[in-house]
């Protein structure tokens, strides 16, 4: 069916006007105390999210879940048992289907990088694990020019001792081809070095685009290496006044030499957690630098993947409000904390801010900017309904925030007149019904 814009040879009236929403509100519950981690997009326009269920502190059993452009069911696979805890960290599209990359064993003996192949109806093509003689902190991962797939992060040295940069290389095909770790000599002076440059709790990682790179960030450096994972240069992030740099933060690449950066800290003498975010260099060099924060509150950066662009440049960064540190137990504390979404143009100037949720614990852990204009926000909540308990939490707004279950009022059908009718030139449209928003789309087809 054509869509005519410019030349109308005949028109059908009346013409209805209906609220249209990209939006949905997407609640899972499988083992009882499931965190919604790390989601993608499909080709599809659905959306893979990866939960990991936690007990004890610690992760336990794992699953993936598709669920469709509505926000509707379609497949979940489930991994892990609780003698054998894991978590996924990372979900990447690949030319065969998607490839899920985590930890196993990541409390006690021995730990394996884990790799989970799946074909794009999200059936397992294979399940592997390679051993790491500690255990990994942080995982991330990046696509390389070739299609390869690029896993970095921070993996322990000993009990106690700072974690250390890690690094593998995962061929097209699923197929690893690489694991390096960099450690110290085996002393406490060399260990807790801090000048060591591999020393650090890698959160990102930026591959170049001719592949002979990667930078790490960690919050307070970035440490360039190249493809063997040796370090090239380390860099500490430049000096703000009366603003103390935090962990988690995102970074997005605008060019091999320039970034985005969003991410957490503590601004002057309150301590207060506030958001900044900035553009900046490979020389650590900052440039419009700004927090996000609102005055007098503590406001925690999504801690997996905070920031992301849409197609034609707008930024979405994503925050938890009002979360207290100290709830680390949601069961002994009632405080109620909310998604965050604010919204700014490609030059940086705030578009919007909204919140989400309520009567309970809302915690973001990422966001994806959709190929629609919207956004994906994905974490956990915790009601203060009875029965109480953790819920896997994934909420797709629109471009202006809006979700239609809470914040969206849907449109009632009107009727409107067009004229003249038929028209070859310009079109008319009158609203029968003078109340109605002077706000809303028409779609005509022949």
């Amino acid at each position: 069916m054509k869509f005519l814009i410019l030349q109308l040879l005949a028109l059908m009236v009346p013409c209805s006007l209906m609220s249209q929403s990209t939006s949905f509100e997407y609640i899972f519950n499988q083992n009882k105390t499931d965190f919604a981690e790390i989601a993608i997009e499909t080709p599809d326009s659905g959306f893979l999210i990866a939960a990991n269920q936690w007990g004890l502190a610690y992760p336990r059993r794992n699953s993936i879940i598709k669920i469709s452009k509505k926000g509707i069911l379609i497949k979940t696979l489930t991994f892990g048992n609780d003698s054998a805890p894991s978590y996924i960290k990372r979900l990447l599209k690949t030319n065969y289907g998607f490839l899920a990359v985590g930890a196993q064993n990541v409390v006690y003996g021995k730990s394996y990088l884990w790799l989970i192949k799946m074909d794009k109806q999200l059936n397992v093509i294979s399940e592997k694990s390679h051993e790491v003689p500690n255990i990994l902190q942080e995982l991330i991962a990046d696509i390389d020019r070739d299609s390869n797939i690029i896993i970095g992060g921070s993996i322990s040295y000993k009990k106690n001792y700072l974690p250390r940069l890690f690094g593998a290389k995962v061929a097209k095909n699923g197929d690893l081809v690489f694991l390096t770790y960099q450690f110290p000599s085996d002393s406490i002076s060399a260990a807790t070095n801090l000048n060591n440059p591999y020393i650090g709790y890698f959160d990102y990682m930026i591959t170049m685009q001719d592949s002979a790179r990667h930078v790490f960030f960690d919050g307070f450096k970035m440490v360039s290496v190249d493809s063997s994972f040796d370090v090239v240069h380390k860099i500490s992030m430049p000096y703000v006044p009366s603003f103390y740099f935090l962990l988690n933060p995102t970074v997005l690449r605008l060019t091999d030499t320039t970034y985005y950066v969003a991410g957490e800290g503590e601004e002057g003498l309150s301590r207060k957690k506030t958001l900044y975010f900035s553009t900046i260099n490979l020389n650590g060099r900052y440039a419009n630098f700004k927090m996000l924060g609102l005055q007098d509150t503590s406001e925690h950066v999504a801690t997996q993947h905070s920031l992301d662009t849409t197609k034609n440049g707008d930024i979405y960064i994503g925050s938890t409000f009002n979360f207290p540190l100290y709830c680390q137990n949601p069961p002994l504390c009632n405080d109620t904390s909310y998604f965050v979404l604010q919204k700014l143009d490609k030059q940086q100037n705030a578009l919007w801010k909204k919140r989400y949720g309520k009567d309970g614990q809302y915690v973001m852990f990422g966001l994806l900017a959709t190929r629609d204009g919207g956004c994906l926000m994905y974490g956990y909540r915790y009601t203060h309904d009875v029965p109480k308990r953790f819920e896997g939490y994934v909420l797709k707004v629109d471009g202006n925030g809006l979700m239609t279950s809470e914040t969206a009022i849907p449109m009632p059908q009107q009727t409107i007149t067009a004229y003249p009718n038929p028209s070859n030139g310009q079109l008319n449209f009158k609203k029968e019904d003078p109340s109605v928003s002077n706000r809303f789309d028409v779609n005509i087809f022949d």
